[in-house]
């Protein structure tokens, strides 16, 4: 799925009038699906990567998935923060790999504009 589209703004701003429990669920899948799409490939396909491979990756989390994750942040300004606390919590941090994690950060950062 497309997550960084023009269509999204709109597209979150309708469901501010949905129910609570529906729009949660809605935002929390989005959180997922965007947090999932941050990571860093496995360490075998990193291994595989040069430095060019690595920078034009990096420049499409910059480029557009920052944006997206600011904008689900807007509708519920603390979903990715907390989803970023509770995988880095002292009692999980240790069972997730590194590229859940630095996702986890690296979306909880993106929250800053907002």
């Amino acid at each position: 799925a497309c997550l960084a589209c023009d269509y999204l703004p709109p597209a979150l701003a309708a469901i501010d009038y949905w129910d609570h429990t529906v729009r949660y669920n809605l935002l929390s899948s989005l959180a997922t699906a965007i947090t999932a799409r941050a990571r860093f490939p496995s360490a075998a396909t990193l291994s595989d990567w040069d430095h060019d491979d690595l920078c034009e990756y990096e420049s499409f989390r910059e480029a557009h998935l920052s944006s997206t994750i600011a904008e689900l942040a807007r509708h519920d300004t603390a979903l990715l923060l907390r989803n970023a606390v509770e995988g880095l919590h002292p009692s999980t941090i240790q069972s997730i790999q590194w590229q859940h994690r630095e996702a986890l950060l690296f979306t909880s950062s993106c929250t800053m504009e907002v």
